[in-house]
């Protein structure tokens, strides 16, 4: 399985395995590629409970991190 991201004009897959791990703030999610590159989630783009289903998600994929 594998992260689809999609914009106007663009669509990626990034699987699983590439994640390294998660972080959040108050404002974004953060996927973490390697220990300083992430892809940004920002919750404001989450409808209703898809954020504590994403917090799930992670949780369930990646290990814990402390960043």
């Amino acid at each position: 399985k594998q992260i689809c991201i999609r914009r106007s004009d663009t669509r990626s897959e990034i699987p699983w395995s590439e994640i390294e791990s998660s972080a959040e703030n108050d404002r974004l999610f953060m996927l973490y590629l390697t220990p300083v590159n992430y892809l940004p989630i920002p919750k404001h783009a989450c409808a209703g409970n898809q954020i504590d289903w994403l917090r799930d998600l992670l949780g369930e994929k990646l290990p814990a991190s402390t960043k």
